[in-house]
């Protein structure tokens, strides 16, 4: 009875940590940033990240709070020179910077 007993509390350590593998891995696929909408509006908001070759697809960019119901078109950004900027134009907006902030902040977190 007592072998019984701890295989299953083994299992059940093994089934929480793969619990909390994955949600780690989701999470690192998740960035969250505050966006300034104007001077006394700031939001929360996160997106889904891809990275490749040193350009980050941010996608599905929604309130911090929901899981779905994207509020931006898809942006591609990369760091040239110590700045964010869109991939596609090599300019920096308010959005890449603060992006970009966050990429910082969890690559060195």
């Amino acid at each position: 009875m007592k072998r019984f007993a701890e295989n299953r509390k083994w299992r059940w350590l093994a089934q929480e940590w793969e619990k909390d593998v994955c949600m780690k891995h989701d999470e690192r696929n998740i960035i969250h940033f505050s966006f300034r909408l104007m001077e006394s509006v700031e939001v929360e908001l996160k997106g889904n990240i891809e990275q490749s070759d040193g350009i980050y697809s941010i996608k599905d960019i929604r309130p911090a709070h929901k899981d779905s119901g994207s509020l931006l078109p898809p942006v591609k950004l990369k760091k040239v020179k110590g700045m964010w900027v869109h991939s596609d134009s090599l300019k920096p907006s308010n959005l890449s910077v603060a992006i970009g902030k966050a990429l910082d902040v969890s690559a060195n977190g």
